[in-house]
Order: structure tokens, then sequence, then C-alpha cells
């Protein structure tokens, strides 16, 4: 008896590429448009987008199982049971491991984050928590400082962006402010300080964005 053969293919979705186009050679073009008849949560397998990962199991040059990556958070799964395909969407699963960032302010923000050995968007995460009390193009000094506890995640041994920060430092004017991630019991999260006040008020300080955590420091102060 001859052994199936089995091929399994990884890859990217390229500019031009369509689920039609990636399907055809082990699917008839008749089934390819059934399946994306079949939406799952919204989401059409004609909606493949350019950068996803994906992969593509063949038997015998027979299409098995498809699997796409819409974001970081889910993916969707095809996979043939008999003679039928099933379509589901599953969260992607990801090694959470907690780890303890800290560093001193020079320049700004970005770049302090940045000498610690992480990504932008850790800043971004950090900069988030303490926007309602802290500008943080007008109010950060040199020798500022931070320190945070972050879930990572990581997927068969890569880092692959941040989870929750779930403790954080910062000391700003010799001043230091306090946050914890607290989730209630209908999942819903929000940071508090140290005597159980939100951080999330109802006045923002300044409107988010990159280019203010990653200006240099500032004396000048606008007229209210």
């Amino acid at each position: 008896q001859v052994p199936p053969q089995i091929e399994k293919i990884k890859g990217v979705i390229k500019s031009g590429d369509t689920i039609s186009s990636l399907l055809d050679p082990y699917l008839p073009l008749k089934q390819i448009y059934k399946l994306c008849a079949r939406k799952v949560d919204g989401f059409s397998l004609s909606r493949i987008k350019t950068g996803q990962a994906f992969t593509i199991v063949v038997k015998n040059r027979q299409l098995v199982w498809f699997e796409y990556e819409i974001d970081e958070k889910d993916r969707v799964i095809v996979q043939k049971q008999n003679e039928a395909f099933s379509i589901v969407k599953k969260a992607i699963e990801y090694d959470l491991v907690q780890e303890t960032v800290s560093g001193r302010i020079i320049t700004n923000l970005s770049n302090a984050i940045k000498q610690a050995g992480e990504k932008n968007e850790l800043a971004m995460k950090l900069a988030d928590i303490f926007a309602w009390d802290i500008d943080f193009i007008r109010d950060i000094r040199p020798g500022d400082q931070f320190r945070l506890l972050v879930k990572k995640k990581y997927r068969s041994g890569k880092f692959s962006g941040y989870a929750d920060i779930e403790a954080a430092f910062f000391t700003n004017r010799d001043i230091e402010y306090k946050a914890f991630l607290f989730e209630d019991s209908k999942g819903g999260k929000g940071y508090y300080d140290e005597d159980g006040g939100s951080l999330q008020k109802s006045f923002l300080k300044a409107p988010l964005s990159y280019s203010r955590i990653s200006s240099g420091f500032t004396y000048k102060r606008m007229h209210p």
C-alpha cells in the first residue's frame, strides 16, 4: 500500500494573491466559492489581506487543511471532514511570559523603551496608562524613571508582542505614579492606583500619539 503524500505549505499573503489563486491547485473553483460564501463571525475568506500568514496542508494533492491568520488575535481554519469542509474561527494561542522592564528617561519615553531592549508598542501602552496624569511632551524630564510588569507573547519560541501591563510605576518630577491592572467579573479591564482610584478620569491631559512620546523636551507651556 502506497503511503499518502502529505505536503505542508506555509507562507504570507502577497500583493495580488486571492483565496482562489492559493487554493485552486488543490480544490475545485466551485468549492472555493462555496467556502467564501460561508462567513464565520462576519469574516469571509474572500477578504484575505497582504502580509498575513497562512498554512495549507494537502494530502495526495487534495486540500485537507487551510489556516489563515486574520490578525494577531484570531485565525480561521478550514478542515476537510469526510467529504465536507468545516470552517471555524479560533483564537491564536500564545505562550505568555511575565517579565519586568525598567528604564530611565534621557530624551523621551520612546527612546528609553528602546534602550531597555523593547519595542515602541510597549511605550504606547505605558503612555496610555498614565495619559490622564502625565503630559508626555511637556511634563517629562531627564532622569524620570519607569518600572513595569508586563506579559510578553511568544509563539513557537519567537517574541510576538505584548499582552497586558499588569503593574506600572512612573516617576515624573520626583512624584511616583502607580498603576495596577484589575479585571472585573465580566472581563472588563482597567487601571487603578494603590487606593483603588481609577486612572481613567474624565479629562485627558493631552491626546496620545506616537509624536507625543518620541518628542524631545520642552519647557514651554501654552496659555490656557
